[in-house]
Formats: structure tokens, C-alpha cells, sequence
């Protein structure tokens, strides 16, 4: 950097900045400071001035004060460097004074002309023998300063003593009083060194316009100061020249002395006098549509008592009431301040309410029966044209979601959004669920002997449908073949339990007959009139139920039970091997019934006594019973039936039997009893409406 930057500081604590013009600083205000800056060892005490009318002689003035320099001489930003400073003083008298002094401001100025306040302070100085009619330099002593600042002197009082050998500084600083007659004031005063300047700012009023006069000075004139990239203008030395027709803004300049040396770089800043600001922007405004439309409103603020109106152009225009929007577009405003006199340019802002769109419609929730494999499914929902879709875990907020879909038993829901621009819809929700399919209901069979079966459902919760589209539990069928039931559970079908029935057949009751005895017989025989090959045929006889005699018909011939005492109650049965399903007994009477010939001469046949048919009746033998009782039972009607013994207070004891009963068909159920108790008890038999019952005598 050129050396045309002066620099000073003062007891190492203060730097300076390039010097300005004496007539800029005509009207900066004197300052005090806390930092005193001294460089000789004489007392710089606090000091009472007279007023500047009371100072009768101003023969001596303090008039230039100086930094060494070479010719285009230069230094690098930021670096120290230490110089003497030299300060002139003219004595106009044609005597010479013992001594001088003066008091100042020193103040440092910016690069760009400003003041640094902050390195501010005062000054002083006493130098003895002035001499008659000249202009001398005095050494005020060496400063150390920063490359790119300089210094000015302002606000210096000066006072002066006669010419006795008496009149020494310590005189002239410790009474002050006694020199009022003899006192200067200089305005301010530039420490001179390389090309420097002051300038002075003329502002713009909002009907005028601003300028900069700037006074060149130092280095070697004459001088070329140009204002930012235009053509220099030449300035002989002691003279300014002014730039003019400037508005308000920020501006470069540039001068050069005659040694051609690169020019120096000054800035300065011109503000408009009286001129209004122009409104600071509430901020542009940009809204998706609500339901019914929002209405926005342009807002700006501006200056300290400056009005503000509203404008539908940058300029010109027309001038708005309401700068309001309450639709779908945008439209931009301009607002104005104006303080009476000036108004300003104009500040945009803008309104913009962005179309929202309609929220995405479904596809439909979604809710299947598991398969197997499990099945996927994907949410589905369309978005209004335009626009793009979107899926969301949560009605609000929540995480985005590529694939809404469900692969598990379970449940879920999506939610789709539709986005147009920087706008988004509500959303919309899509819930997916697969439930479980149950298990298939077990079937138990249970093949009757009337040519009926019986097929019951287990594991179940839910609701049965039978091949037959029965619904019960149990169905009762009457055709072989494999039955089928499913179970449905919240909607979900089972696969298919299965069952097989094959209903047994019943065989008819046999036809027996008692053959002839004597009197002198002690047994008798029993004959099945026309056996069945593949038959299984049983005698018994109530009163000896245990001593029932079988025979197994497989080939021809006749089937005979033989050795049968005389009694009551003898009945046949017969049994399919095939079914194992046994018929109705063929009774037969009681066989001491039977008359004798004393003379055992006559054979007489045997008188079967057969129950009538079409009736509903129950027997028990042995009674009195013992361990064993033995019930046939026979019903007029077809039908759900029990068989039930309750003791004597009514308390029922047992269910003998329980199912479904032929009409016509007779049944034997042998009944053991438990523990050996003997009690009295009563056996009641229903089949739909029929009801019959009888009394148990307990063996004793």
C-alpha cells in the first residue's frame, strides 16, 4: 500500500487514519475522552480556556503538522510503522518568544472518512524559543502507526508568553490566565504526509439531488481525482472539484498526484435528506385453498410516522383500498410510504393462494378369508387429475409408505393423499384386513340300526352348514354316503369335516315256537321258524338273564334252543352279523300254562302269548331286581327317546338310555347296578308324547 496512509500513535495505545481537509472537520464536535495521550514528560493538566472574543493577540499560530514520506512511497495492510511528527509554527512578530504551547483533539479517521471515535483523545505540547517573522518546525517526537490510517488535529487552542527569559513553559502551562491577551484557535489541522483528501457530502433531498466536493491534498500536486470508473478530473493544488447530480448511494474515489503513483482509494456514502424509506414487506405470502377460500392480506411497515398506501404496480398504477386476495391465483401489491413531502419507491408484495385438491377416493377397503399361501393386499385409491398420490401410515403426520400393502392375519389401514404443487389434501383412509380362515369342524358317526345315522359336529365356534344345508350339531340321515360340514367364523369358511354313514338294518323279530312237551317233561325246547343264514340268535329269559343261550346261524339247518325250564318271559332276539343290530323279541308266554295229560298220553303244543303291536310299553325283570335289570322297551312313534330311573323322593338317578326310537321296533338295554345299592326306584320311558313308567323293588 502507498505510504500516503499516515499513521501516528501515542504512547502506543492509539492509531491514525487518513487525514482529512481542515473544512470537513469545520463542524465536528469536541470530544472528551478518557485516554490522554502524551508524549513528553510535561504535566498535561486540565486547563481553563478564556473565551475565544477575550484573546486579543493572534501573531502565532501553530499552521502545519507533518509525517516524513518518499515519493510514492508504500506498505503493507496491518503492518507497524514509526515516524516523527513535525509541527509548524508561524511567529508574525517581529519578536521572539520564550515559549509556545498548544492543546487538541487528536482524532483518527477511517479508510471511508468516518470518525473512530473510539480512538479519540487529547493532546498537548510546549516549545520553547519561537523565533521573529518565521515559520518553524518543531519536533513533537516519533509516532508508531498501522499502514492504511491517518490523523487529524481539531479543536487546538494555543498560547505563547513575551520574550522574557522568565516566561518558560512551566510558566506559560501552570497560568494560563496570565497569557489571556495572547492566545490562537485553529479549527483543525491535517497531519500531512502522502495523497490523502478530504470530501465533502452534500445529501439529496426527495427534490434534489446530492454531490461530493473533495479537496485533494499531500504527495505532490497537481492532482486527477476520479470518481469511480470516470474519467479523471485535474485538481491544482489548494483546489477542489465537485461531483454532482448524485443520488443516494455508496461511491469510489480515486486520486492520483503527479508523481503518478497508484491512485488512492477513498469511499463515501451519500444519504438522502428528508426522503422516507421505502416500506419493509410483511413478507410475500403463499397458502394452499382452505374450504371456503381464506382471504390474505398484504402488510408492510414504514418509517416513524410515514403513511402507507398500496399500489397495483411498481409505478403508476392504480391505488389499492384492500390489498386482499380471497381466490385461487396470485397478485402482487406495492406499497408506498409517504412523510408529507417525499414518498418513496415501492415495495412488491405478494399474495398467492395455491389450489388444494380433493382428497384421493378409495378403492374400497379390503377384507378376505386367508389363504394358503396367505394372499397379498394392496390398498388402492385414485387421485383427482393432476395431482399425484401418495401413501401415509397415519391420518396426519406419521411416515410415508411405498407399498401399502397386507401379507399377514391381521388388520392395517393406509391413507392416501393427494399433492398438487406445494398443496395436499386430506387424506383418505383404506383399511386392508385378512382374517382367519377357522379350522374344519371333526364329525363323529354313529350308524343306527333303525337304517338311520347319526353324524355330529365338534370343534366349532362358529356357525355349521351341512351338505343336507342342515345347520344343527347333529343331522340325522337315512341314505349311506359321506356327509360334509363347514363351520363359518366372522365371515370365514372352514374347509370341509367330513363324515360317513351307513345305516344298519334292523332284523325282523324271529318267529319261534315252543315244541310239543309231555307231562312228565321237565324241560322244554324252543324252535326259530325259518332262520336267517348270518343270523345270531339269542333266548333269554328275564328271571336268568345271565344264562341267555346264542346260536350263530352261518349254514342251513334248524336252530333250536332245548333244555328251557318252565316259566314266563322266554323271548327271542335276533342279531345281524353284518350290524350287529338286533330285533324286536318274539315273547312268548308263560310255558305253565301249558295243560298235561296226566296220563302223558296226548302231546299238546305250546301256546305263545306275543305282545299286541302298536303300543308303547316298557318291562324290567328281574323285580325284585338284584344286580342286573334288564329293559325291553317298544314305541307306537318314531323319535328322540329316554329311558330314566329316579329314586322315591324324585331325584332323578340315571339316564338308562337315550336316543332316536323306530315305531314298531323293540329294544333290550341292560342296566347294571352300581355299588350294590338296592333302593326302591321308579323307570319312566318317553318318546314324544308317550310316557310310561313303573316301580323297581330293590332285592333285599
Amino acid at each position: 500500500m502507498k505510504s500516503n496512509f499516515t499513521f501516528g500513535q501515542f504512547n502506543n495505545t492509539a492509531y491514525l487514519k487518513r487525514s482529512t481537509h481542515s473544512s470537513f472537520f469545520s463542524g465536528i464536535p469536541k470530544f472528551v475522552l478518557s485516554a490522554v495521550l502524551i508524549l513528553l514528560s510535561i504535566a498535561n493538566n486540565a486547563q481553563t480556556f478564556p473565551p475565544a472574543t477575550s484573546c486579543t493577540s493572534k501573531d502565532l499560530l501553530l499552521v502545519n503538522a507533518t509525517l516524513p514520506y518518499e515519493k510514492c512511497e508504500t506498505c503493507t495492510d496491518g503492518t507497524t510503522i514509526t515516524k516523527p511528527l513535525t509541527l509548524y509554527i508561524n511567529n508574525k512578530t517581529g519578536s521572539t518568544r520564550t515559549s509556545f504551547a498548544f492543546w487538541a483533539d487528536l482524532i483518527v479517521i477511517k479508510a471511508n472518512g468516518d470518525t473512530d471515535y473510539a480512538r479519540s483523545g487529547k493532546i498537548s505540547k510546549c516549545f520553547s524559543t519561537i523565533p521573529k517573522n518565521a515559520t518553524t518546525g518543531y519536533l513533537y517526537g516519533n509516532v508508531s502507526f498501522l499502514c492504511g490510517e491517518s490523523l487529524v488535529l481539531t479543536n487546538i487552542w494555543e498560547a505563547w508568553t513575551d520574550a522574557s527569559p522568565n516566561s518558560t513553559c512551566p510558566t506559560l502551562l501552570n497560568s494560563t490566565s496570565t497569557i489571556n491577551p495572547k492566545c490562537g484557535i485553529v479549527a483543525s489541522l491535517n497531519v500531512v504526509a502522502g495523497d490523502a483528501a478530504t470530501i465533502k457530502v452534500s445529501n439529496p433531498t426527495c427534490t434534489s439531488t446530492g454531490s461530493l466536493k473533495v479537496f485533494p491534498y499531500g504527495g505532490t500536486g497537481p492532482y486527477k481525482v476520479a470518481l469511480g470508473n470516470n474519467t479523471p478530473v485535474s485538481v491544482a493544488i489548494g483546489d477542489s472539484t465537485t461531483f454532482s447530480g448524485l443520488a443516494a448511494g455508496t461511491y469510489d474515489i480515486y486520486i492520483t498526484d503527479a508523481n503518478n503513483c497508484t491512485p488512492v482509494h477513498l469511499t463515501r456514502t451519500i444519504s438522502t435528506v428528508g426522503s422516507v424509506s421505502a416500506p419493509t414487506s410483511g413478507g410475500d405470502q403463499t397458502q394452499c385453498a382452505q374450504s371456503p377460500v381464506q382471504t390474505l392480506t398484504a402488510s408492510a411497515t414504514g418509517d416513524t410516522g410515514a403513511t402507507i398506501t398500496w399500489w397495483t404496480s411498481a409505478t403508476g398504477g392504480t391505488q389499492v383500498t384492500n390489498p386482499t386476495l380471497n381466490k385461487i391465483g396470485d397478485t402482487t401489491y406495492y406499497a408506498q410510504a409517504s412523510n408529507g413531502t417525499c414518498t418513496s419507491s415501492r415495495t412488491a408484495v405478494k399474495l398467492t393462494i395455491n389450489e388444494t385438491p380433493a382428497a384421493p377416493t378409495s378403492g374400497g377397503n379390503q377384507s378376505e378369508c386367508a389363504q394358503s399361501p396367505v394372499q397379498t393386499l394392496t390398498a388402492t385409491a385414485t387421485a383427482p387429475s393432476g395431482s399425484t398420490l401418495s401413501w401415509w401410515d397415519a391420518a396426519s403426520g406419521g411416515n410415508s409408505v411405498s407399498n401399502p400393502t397386507l401379507n399377514s392375519v391381521g388388520s392395517i389401514t393406509y391413507y392416501a393423499q393427494s399433492t398438487l404443487g406445494s398443496c395436499s389434501s386430506s387424506r383418505t383412509s383404506v383399511s386392508l384386513q385378512i382374517k382367519s380362515t377357522p379350522a374344519a369342524p371333526k364329525v363323529d358317526v354313529k350308524n343306527n340300526c333303525d337304517g338311520s345315522s347319526d353324524l355330529t359336529a365338534s370343534e366349532y365356534t362358529g356357525s355349521l352348514l351341512w351338505s343336507t344345508s342342515e345347520t344343527t350339531a347333529t343331522i340325522h340321515v337315512t341314505s349311506a354316503g359321506t356327509y360334509t360340514v363347514t363351520q363359518t367364523v366372522d365371515g370365514c369358511t372352514s374347509a370341509n369335516g367330513s363324515g360317513t354313514a351307513d345305516p344298519k338294518t334292523t332284523p325282523d323279530a324271529p318267529s319261534a315256537t315252543m315244541q310239543p312237551v309231555t307231562c312228565s317233561d321237565k324241560t322244554f325246547s324252543v324252535k326259530v321258524n325259518n332262520p336267517v343264514l348270518g343270523t345270531t340268535y339269542s333266548l333269554t329269559q328275564p328271571g336268568n338273564s345271565n344264562d341267555a343261550q346264542t346260536i350263530d346261524y352261518k349254514a342251513a339247518g334248524d336252530v333250536i334252543f332245548t333244555g328251557l325250564t318252565f316259566g314266563d318271559g322266554y323271548s327271542v332276539t335276533a342279531i345281524n352279523d353284518a350290524g350287529g343290530c338286533v330285533s324286536s323279541a318274539d315273547e312268548c308266554g308263560n310255558s305253565n300254562n301249558v295243560t298235561r295229560n296226566m296220563s302223558n298220553t296226548s302231546t299238546i303244543q305250546n301256546q305263545p302269548v306275543i305282545l299286541e303291536k302298536g303300543v308303547t310299553d316298557v318291562k324290567a325283570v328281574p323285580n325284585p331286581y338284584n344286580n342286573i335289570i334288564r329293559f325291553s322297551i317298544q314305541s307306537d312313534v318314531s323319535g328322540q327317546g329316554t329311558l330314566e330311573l329316579y329314586n322315591m323322593l324324585g331325584q332323578k338317578v340315571k339316564t338308562v338310555y337315550q336316543g332316536y326310537i323306530q315305531k314298531g321296533f323293540k329294544q333290550t338295554i341292560d342296566y347294571t347296578v352300581p355299588g350294590g345299592a338296592h333302593t326302591n326306584l321308579i323307570y319312566i320311558f318317553r318318546v314324544g308324547n308317550e310316557r310310561k313308567s313303573g316301580i323297581l323293588i330293590g332285592a333285599k
